[in-house]
């Protein structure tokens, strides 16, 4: 009862800093209505102490006390004010995800271990019904070093003085490296690593806790059992501390866009002072899979933004995860619901509408098309085989017309060398519903086994595969085509009104 007790005086207490605005758009209260519900059955599971012999009935009066209070609220201070209000309570922190803020905990300010050069710093710590998701950054390691999730540890002491732990469930490490001013920094060495990681929920009355880095093999003559201890506090995140501790985020209103049977729709915006998160989800048909959206920018009424990062659901944590939806007529195919995240420049405050621009999409098709190359021997570099291979893909024509032996760089044991490699020259037309060939991944296949390219021994690249010796058999070079892409043409422009709060 107090639940929902605080929930109304929190309602109430938003209501009151707004002005009466215009009526309500029919397809914000088509949306609010289903997150009302799943809502109310997320508590009904949840709630500790819930009893089920408590009548489900009251379940739907509070769903529609709360659906009709909400109703009133739209009607006098208008959706996008509401809206953007409600979606406060759902935080997303870069590299973890989105965050539901109600019962969290969070680290206030970032705690930091600095020795010797080396800098480990615990950047986000929230503890949430459902996770422990926890950010790092760390600086300054040896050349060749990266760091790995399995020496990090978190703990507690309890009364008794006994000292408990989480399990971890799912971690990404992934290297950052400094501003690149021209395109001949390839090999550039990376200037730190970022950790995202995720562990079973930390108990509700546990809000003192120590970090441990186990540094053996990572930090210069580190002793085996030498370990770096970080003590982190943690505050009850509330309405008035959400804005310091996290980065708020709206839902924009039918924000979406269809072309050749592909939507993509833009679930979730969030912004602050260093940043601007797009958080979408693309819908294919299948078989296409992996839709890579290409020269996506973002721009609002003041200005264009640029694009710093390109990434997909981070940890996959509380994120839109893959979504398959049944077939609405007989004959239609299933569609697919994958989830897409961009990071922009940071967004002016002053701005009221933004654009997501989209020219392409790249889908993958599993294909699983064999063919053969007849040689005699070894062939030389400079050779060229005539071919006439021909298949489709979802009924667009691929034509490999011809195979040239030449020598290309692969990546072998740690290093770039050039090795001979067969290139494929590919027919390029384009279908008339703007579909164009983007790539053709090759790979070896044996009798009933197909033996997978691994980045140690053979260097697959679009268009070209790694040939030694032993890959000519019975003066055959047996070829196997794993994977096509291709390129939907566009675009895909959507627009939306960025939520204004009142003065």
């Amino acid at each position: 009862m107090n639940d929902s007790m605080d929930m109304s005086d929190r309602l109430e207490t938003l209501l009151g800093h707004y002005f009466q605005s215009h009526e309500p758009d029919p397809a914000f209260i088509a949306q609010l209505r289903p997150t009302l519900l799943t809502t109310a059955s997320e508590i009904e599971r949840t709630r500790p102490g819930f009893s089920w012999n408590w009548p489900r009935r009251n379940w739907r009066y509070a769903v529609a006390t709360a659906l009709l209070l909400i109703i009133v609220a739209v009607t006098v201070i208008g959706p996008a004010r509401v809206w953007a209000q409600i979606e406060n309570w759902i935080a997303y922190l870069p590299g973890l995800g989105r965050v539901e803020l109600s019962g969290t905990r969070a680290l206030e300010e970032p705690a930091v271990h600095s020795e010797g050069g080396i800098s480990f710093q615990v950047e986000q710590f929230v503890a949430s019904p459902s996770d422990t998701l926890i950010g790092i950054h760390i600086t300054g390691l040896p050349l060749n070093v990266s760091p790995s999730s399995e020496p990090i540890y978190v703990q507690w002491e309890d009364p008794d003085g006994r000292r408990n732990g989480l399990r971890m469930r799912k971690a990404m490490v992934i290297a950052t490296f400094p501003p690149c001013p021209s395109e001949e920094c390839l090999n550039m060495q990376p200037d730190g690593y970022d950790l995202f990681l995720a562990y079973e929920p930390l108990p509700l009355d546990v809000n003192q806790i120590q970090i441990l880095w186990k540094i053996y093999g990572m930090v210069p003559d580190a002793a085996p059992r030498e370990t770096w201890t970080l003590d982190i506090s943690l505050t009850q995140v509330s309405i008035q501390n959400a804005q310091n501790l996290f980065q708020p985020g709206y839902s924009p209103l039918s924000a979406e866009d269809s072309q050749y049977g592909i939507k993509v729709t833009v679930d979730r915006v969030f912004f602050d002072a260093s940043q601007t998160v797009i958080d979408a989800s693309v819908l294919v048909p299948e078989p296409a899979i992996l839709p890579s959206p290409q020269s996506v920018s973002l721009s609002t009424d003041t200005g264009d933004l640029s694009a710093l990062t390109y990434f997909s659901n981070d940890l996959d944590i509380n994120g839109v995860r893959i979504q398959k939806i049944p077939p609405a007529t007989d004959g239609a195919p299933t569609l697919t619901v994958w989830p897409s995240r961009w990071r922009f420049s940071p967004a002016d405050f002053q701005a009221s509408r933004m654009t997501l621009s989209i020219e392409s999409i790249n889908l993958n098709y599993d294909v699983q098309f064999q063919f053969d190359i007849e040689t005699d021997g070894d062939p030389e570099v400079g050779t060229l085989i005539p071919l006439d291979v021909s298949f489709d893909v979802e009924g667009f024509p691929v034509h490999i017309l011809q195979a040239r032996i030449v020598m290309a760089p692969a990546f072998i044991q740690g290093m770039t060398k050039d090795v001979k490699a067969i290139e494929f020259t590919v027919d390029s037309a384009s279908s008339a519903d703007g579909k164009r060939l983007g790539a053709i991944w090759f790979s070896l296949y044996g009798d009933q086994v197909f033996v997978e390219p691994s980045i140690e021994t053979l260097e697959l690249s679009i268009g070209r595969l790694a040939l030694y010796p032993d890959m000519v058999r019975d003066g055959k070079i047996r070829v196997a085509v794993d994977t096509v892409v291709l390129e939907q043409q566009g675009p895909w422009v959507i627009t939306w009104d960025i939520p204004q709060e009142a003065d």
